[in-house]
């Protein structure tokens, strides 16, 4: 679960997280995420960076369509349905 700036500490049962294997890591904007199957939530972080959004997401997109491509994974149309979703 990634938590979110504004989400307080008590909110948050840390010990029966972690006993029920629920990864807790804190993000920098919003509330709390909950993954389930089938989906996929990163939190980016390049301290010492001073990247926009469009910046970070352009990074992002980038690293996306490298690792597909290095899989096989090289249709454009795919690749541009997939991101923009």
């Amino acid at each position: 679960m990634v938590i979110g700036v504004s989400t307080p500490p008590p909110e948050i049962n840390v010990l029966e997280a972690r006993d029920l294997g629920i990864e807790l890591v804190r993000g920098f904007t919003g509330g709390a995420i909950y993954r389930d199957l089938g989906n996929i939530n990163y939190v980016l972080t390049l301290p010492g960076y001073n990247l926009s959004i469009e910046e970070s997401f352009s990074v992002v997109g980038l690293a996306v369509v490298e690792t597909l491509g290095s899989i096989g994974i090289t249709n454009m149309e795919v690749l541009t349905k997939v991101l923009q979703h």
